[in-house]
């Protein structure tokens, strides 16, 4: 498990809170940083705030979020484990998809996040945030089917395992045929967990061996 300073994160969350690089701060209510310690094993990115996120100034805290929230406890995901944010730091206006433009503004914020919390695992939720982090581009089922997708922005690569976003499994809640989608999301989110259990048990043992 990485060892964040909590001064370290606080420096970029005060500079985050700055930021004015596009136009998406003209109509913010609030930065969407993070949730979640920032020396979980495992982090999850998503695509931008919504309205409730950037009335909250917190990822993941309406309707979707909720939903990912059920989704995490059913993988038996401790939320003390998961670091929670978003590619884009400000709500798009009409919650549109970010442009281009804006995701290139918000980069440098997220690869810093990525860099100090140094996840052994990080989870993609959609289209959008899974190429912000891997460069990967394609449809969603096609990046879905990739098995060794990778984020290289720190020393070492950290595996990426991309979801379905919680707001498209939102709208097929109800939908009878969509319960194999969410057997394959908890899949996804449990296969996630292991892996990033498996690194910290390394790590401990080799603390114990050298120390």
């Amino acid at each position: 498990m990485s060892t964040v300073r909590a001064s370290d994160h606080g420096s970029l969350v005060v500079e985050v809170l700055r930021c004015t690089a596009c136009r998406l701060c003209l109509h913010r209510k609030n930065v969407v940083i993070a949730r979640g310690p920032a020396s979980a094993p495992l982090m999850l990115v998503g695509e931008a705030p919504g309205e409730c996120e950037d009335r909250q100034g917190r990822p993941f805290v309406g309707p979707s979020g909720q939903l990912l929230d059920r989704l995490l406890a059913r993988a038996e995901i401790p939320p003390e484990s998961i670091y929670i944010c978003n590619a884009v730091k400000c709500r798009p206006p009409a919650n549109r998809d970010p442009s281009p433009g804006e995701l290139k503004s918000c980069r440098s914020w997220l690869l810093g996040q990525i860099r100090l919390v140094r996840p052994h695992v990080i989870l993609t939720a959609g289209r959008t945030a899974t190429t912000a982090v891997t460069a990967t581009y394609g449809p969603m089922g096609v990046l879905l089917s990739h098995r060794d997708l990778v984020c290289r922005f720190c020393d070492q690569p950290i595996p990426v395992v991309p979801l379905y976003h919680p707001a498209y499994l939102l709208r097929r809640l109800h939908d009878k045929t969509s319960g194999p989608v969410f057997t394959d999301t908890v899949a996804r989110l449990r296969r996630a967990w292991v892996g990033a259990n498996s690194v910290t048990a390394v790590e401990e043992a080799e603390t114990h061996v050298f120390h």
